[in-house]
């Protein structure tokens, strides 16, 4: 957007030549965060580690229908056994989100969806593991 010659600050200033460009503060500050947590290896291996994770269960259609599948069937044996309350709008089946890069808040999404299909990740993995001939 603010590139020099052709994004949005120059198209601007073609206009008005006295226009003055600030960048948005929430969005420098976004990518303060994800800069900042790059340079904590603990931070940094946690978030690739968790962008392999989904990207190994969504790999394909084929895993991304056992993932949902298996969380189904939590919910439904959840229900049947009156540990998860229902109604309108509750207990939909979702699926894994990916982090983005400069969204923190994807990163917020991110591990909130893992914790929410822990169980149907780990069985489709298990899957993986138990049936794939390549291990790599």
């Amino acid at each position: 957007m603010r590139g020099e010659f052709n994004g949005l600050q120059a198209l601007i200033l073609n206009d008005c030549q006295y226009a003055y460009y600030v960048q948005c503060f929430a969005h420098r500050l976004q990518l303060a965060l994800v800069a900042a947590a790059r340079k904590v290896v603990e931070v940094h291996q946690f978030f690739k580690d968790l962008s392999d994770i989904v990207n190994i269960a969504l790999a394909s259609s084929k895993r991304h229908n056992e993932l949902q599948k298996a969380q189904a069937a939590k919910i439904t044996r959840l229900v049947s056994n009156n540990e998860l309350a229902t109604g309108t709008g509750m207990n939909q089946i979702s699926t894994l989100q990916r982090p983005g890069e400069t969204r923190w808040s994807s990163h917020l999404n991110s591990v909130t969806s893992l914790l929410k299909m822990y169980n149907a990740t780990s069985i489709v993995i298990e899957n993986l593991k138990n049936t794939g001939s390549n291990y790599s």
